[in-house]
């Protein structure tokens, strides 16, 4: 049942061939969509080719199982349908977690764990420049050392295939939005796993590698780092989290239900925060992870502390809530001063009332 879910899981990521199609946006590098292969955007189209030691023959993505020290080769057929020469990228990249608790095959700033001994991108050569003739293809061939010593579980990754001419800004995939300038560039991943044991039961932990504020979309957060410490894709996952001050008082919780973490990597949890709820001193995180039928949970915590300097260099960069803030305060001032203004009436016309009742004694 694991290894079906994993082989879902990885699935959902193949579409059109053995390729994913990204939409990938310059501000938040983990935000896709799918993008039909042959459009204006996606000139160009990827099949793989499987080696003998593919691990699952039916899967269009590479599924490979290998030895220690053995050398592998990936090679790829990549076809322009353009009538035009396009110029591509072709990178391998380790499969990370993004923000949004989704495994992500883009090229991103997202943290790996500190236990991941050996990189995906690491261990395969180096990004190529391809020049595709107008209508053709071309046969793209990489090289992957496996390391000496075994390792457990798998290292997931990818080929990203996106044109040279993304790397710099275009003009015409360029949009203003809430004050930021979003460029899409559209990229094609064939995703990669390799395994030394197809058999070999991973034991899963987790850890939590750090708590800090930061900024977030223009509100001051807290950031929670959840490490995934095993060789293993998960999916499905949930977690509930409390956070508690000095006195051991519970002062914020929230929750994630259904998210995935690829092997080995970090999932960063930006949570939008009050500031006055976060003054500087001494936190507890507590967070269980829960495994999807809920049979398995991993209770975790992890001390942190919030710096007086750190806290105010957040806050000088957090101009939209300090903007809410002073807002919410002119409008908590201005509904005290019609409550007076109210009972200053009431108390007017009660005292006409009673002058009245008095004058007519």
């Amino acid at each position: 049942m694991k290894k079906l879910l994993i082989n879902l899981m990885i699935g959902l990521s193949i579409v059109a061939g053995g390729t994913t199609v990204f939409a990938e946006n310059t501000k938040t590098s983990d935000t896709a969509k799918e993008e039909q292969v042959g459009s204006p955007n996606i000139p160009y189209n990827v099949v793989t080719k499987i080696p003998e030691n593919q691990i699952n023959k039916q899967a269009s993505y590479y599924d490979i199982l290998v030895k220690p020290g053995q050398k592998q080769t990936f090679t790829m057929e990549i076809m322009n349908g353009a009538d035009k020469e396009v110029d591509v990228i072709v990178e391998p990249i380790t499969a990370r977690t993004s923000q949004n608790g989704t495994v992500t095959y883009l090229k991103s700033k997202e943290p790996l764990s500190k236990t991941m001994k050996y990189s995906f991108e690491d261990l395969v050569s180096k990004k190529q420049t391809v020049k595709l003739p107008a209508r053709g293809k071309k046969n793209v061939t990489f090289t992957a050392t496996m390391p000496d010593q075994t390792f457990e579980g798998m290292l997931l990754g990818g080929f990203n295939i996106r044109e040279v001419d993304d790397e710099k800004d275009d003009q015409n995939n360029v949009s203003v939005k809430e004050g930021m300038t979003i460029t899409n560039k559209y990229s094609i991943v064939v995703a990669a796993q390799i395994r030394m044991d197809e058999k070999a039961v991973v034991k899963q932990n987790f850890s939590i590698e750090d708590v800090k504020v930061a900024e977030y979309g223009g509100s001051y957060s807290i950031f929670s780092e959840l490490s995934n410490d095993s060789g293993t894709l998960i999916g499905g996952y949930t977690f509930d989290a409390t956070i508690t001050d000095k006195d051991g008082d519970a002062i914020y919780k929230w929750s994630n239900e259904g998210f995935q973490m690829a092997p080995n990597s970090v999932f960063v949890i930006p949570q939008k925060v009050s500031p006055d709820t976060f003054p500087a001193g001494d936190y507890k995180l507590d967070m269980t992870v829960y495994s999807p039928d809920g049979k398995q949970k991993w209770p975790l915590e992890k001390k942190f502390t919030i710096d007086r300097k750190e806290r105010k260099k957040v806050l000088d960069t957090v101009v939209v809530d300090k903007g809410k803030d002073n807002s919410t305060l002119m409008y908590v001032l201005i509904a005290i001063g019609i409550m007076i203004i109210i009972l200053g009436i009431v108390t007017i016309v009660m005292m006409k009332r009673k002058n009245g009742k008095d004058a007519n004694n």
